[in-house]
């Protein structure tokens, strides 16, 4: 039996889904309070409990085979938020323990490219560079910056036998909550024809999981592995939505200092008026940096590959249009 924590978040059901279809007994750890609507109808042992605490942990893994290890705060609102630190460094690291006093055979975490050091445009990102607490970019990368090195460290040190997978930006279908990157989406499948200027690494949800479920396969321990998929630029992602409707493309591109003054304005009104934020400092830093990451390493040692991007659109075109009521009734906590 394996199990996988986050379970209810995008990746996390995903997985779970994929991991039945291959003929896994899984077991999913879920907070409490979390919604359990992105796991309807699946046939999975639940179990309740944060990662934050080292009892709820010591009784979900017992006996497990594989942890899949998801769960994390995602944040890009302004200002501290104190459950980014406690849940994606220290509950990190409680996981790592209850794995290593367990004797768990394999962790599989999965961290992201942002906890990868800030790099120049012009430079392909690996596997070779650096991870970093100080040159990630925002808050949300510069915490799983830590929690990926705490995991190395218990790699090195205390004999733990973890693999860790570094997504891009992740899209694609049975996106419940919905996250930042579906709200986009949806915005665009609804017409929105002025956007931002800037670029990103998109991947389909579908192709990460299939990285994460190989890096439990074949991973060697204390590696990490890049899973990306296309750099596109905003303007490049309408144009295959408006190709896979069948509409006529129209875009403009604000210049970058418009959407920082955008983010000025709009940041403070995010959370006394329980918006979901899209357009803040944060996001377009990440829009801005560098975004040329490369999955070769995972291609050739895991046989990682992804989909067309137009395969992706047009599923997540047909699962949006399909379930946006759901986002009425789905909490945004995984």
């Amino acid at each position: 039996m394996v199990i996988v924590t986050g379970a209810t978040g995008h990746i996390g059901n995903v997985l779970v889904r994929e991991l039945l279809k291959q003929g896994e007994k899984v077991r999913v750890l879920i907070r409490p309070g979390s919604t359990e609507i992105p796991l309807e109808g699946l046939d999975v042992e639940k179990v309740y409990g944060d990662i934050r605490n080292i009892e709820d942990l010591r009784k979900a893994f017992v006996g497990m085979e594989v942890v899949y290890h998801l769960a994390a705060i995602i944040s890009i609102f302004p200002g501290i938020d104190p459950e980014l630190a406690t849940t994606n460094i220290e509950g990190t690291k409680n996981v790592g323990k209850v794995c290593i006093e367990l004797k768990i055979p394999k962790l599989v975490y999965t961290s992201s490219v942002h906890a990868i050091a800030d790099h120049p445009h012009g430079s392909p990102i690996t596997e070779e560079v650096a991870i970093c607490t100080t040159n990630a970019i925002g808050k949300y990368g510069k915490t799983k910056a830590a929690a990926t090195l705490a995991i190395l460290d218990m790699v090195k040190n205390e004999n733990l036998p973890a693999v860790i997978v570094q997504p891009a930006g992740v899209i694609g279908p049975y996106d419940f909550m919905p996250s930042q990157l579906g709200l986009v989406y949806s915005f665009m499948i609804d017409g929105l024809f002025m956007g931002m200027a800037g670029s990103y690494n998109f991947v389909d949800v579908r192709d990460v999981v299939n990285g994460i479920i190989l890096a439990g396969k074949k991973g060697k321990i204390g590696e990490r592995y890049i899973l990306s998929g296309h750099l596109l630029s905003i303007q490049e992602k309408k144009k295959v939505i408006d190709e896979v409707l069948g509409r006529k493309h129209f875009y403009i591109s604000s210049p970058k200092f418009l959407c920082y003054i955008g983010a000025f304005f709009l940041s403070p009104l995010y959370k006394p008026f329980n918006l979901i934020p899209i357009l803040t400092n944060e996001s377009l830093e990440i829009l801005f940096s560098n975004a040329d990451l490369k999955h070769n390493k995972a291609n050739k040692e895991l046989g990682y590959t992804v989909r067309s991007f137009k395969e992706t659109m047009t599923d997540i075109v047909e699962w949006t249009k399909n379930n946006k009521f759901i986002w009425q009734k789905t909490k945004h906590q995984i």
